[in-house]
């Protein structure tokens, strides 16, 4: 059964909210064997009383784990497992290795900063110190800039696909607070958002893929238009020659600061497309 626009107040016990469920849903106390919330948002409007307003699964089970397997689990097929690189990682290259993973194509991420553990002290040393490591700093490095910017991440409002609740549930499978999947603004913060980076960089190595950090993509080898390898360079060595790998796919998930890697792509004459943003303004 499910129950829309419960409103109770934010301070409202457990055994309360029961005896509210009850009401709302006809059901006898002793008939509720389990609850779970599917959204929940801040009514304001009569303060300074703050109220929930929740849609609730009543007797339904208690499991988040969304009903998408077969269609996010589908493995692909042998001979289609060609390995994909994939530049950056941030939000986007890690979402897009543990995708690609979790259908067995071997996937290897490059990414030109340290690692969540060094990089949260290259971070506390420029703050200290004022030396700014320009390839591990707020802006580049594991997690990408939000992680220590307290980085918020808002997508499409509808989610017919299931792809937004996929990305909730990994988030709370890693170590995300239960609230991410019911929030209407859901929020991790920086405090526990370096773990929960952390844990999608190791389950996706325990589903064969492999991270590279200190590896900055600089260039691009392509033939007939074709993309045939990656020029890397070691971003804490940068007298090191170039590595080169060969490569047929390659996915940018560099993020807006990486600005050397547009104008490498410029100089490539590969097409770039300006996208619209939206700006607010409170007066």
């Amino acid at each position: 059964m499910i129950i829309s626009d419960l409103k109770v107040p934010v301070e409202i016990t457990e055994e309360e909210l029961l005896h509210r469920i009850a009401k709302a849903s006809g059901l006898p106390l002793k008939k509720i064997r389990a609850y779970r919330i599917l959204r929940r948002s801040i009514d304001a409007r009569k303060k300074p009383q703050l109220f929930y307003v929740l849609k609730l699964a009543v007797n339904e089970g208690s499991s988040y784990e969304p009903h998408l397997e077969e269609r996010f689990l589908k493995k692909v097929p042998e001979d289609r497992k060609v390995p994909v690189y994939i530049a950056g990682a941030g939000p986007a290259g890690l979402f897009a290795a543990l995708r690609l993973s979790e259908t067995g194509v071997p996937v290897t991420v490059l990414e030109r900063g340290h690692d969540a553990d060094r990089r949260e002290k290259d971070i506390a040393a420029f703050f200290e110190t004022g030396r700014l490591d320009p390839s591990s700093n707020v802006q580049f490095g594991e997690g990408g800039a939000g992680t220590f910017s307290d980085g918020k991440l808002n997508t499409r409002t509808t989610d017919p696909d299931g792809l937004n609740q996929k990305v909730l549930y990994e988030f709370y499978r890693a170590g995300a607070p239960e609230s991410v999947l019911y929030d209407a603004k859901p929020h991790v913060g920086t405090d526990v958002l370096v773990t929960v980076v952390k844990n999608l960089r190791r389950r996706i190595e325990a589903l064969g893929g492999r991270f590279c950090f200190s590896a900055c993509v600089t260039d691009l080898q392509t033939e007939n238009g074709r993309l045939e390898g990656i020029v890397v360079k070691n971003s804490d060595e940068p007298d090191e020659a170039p590595e080169i790998l060969p490569a047929r796919y390659l996915i940018l998930a560099s993020g807006h600061s990486a600005r050397d890697t547009y104008e490498m792509l410029l100089s490539r004459g590969i097409s770039l497309e300006k996208k619209a943003f939206s700006v607010g303004i409170r007066v």
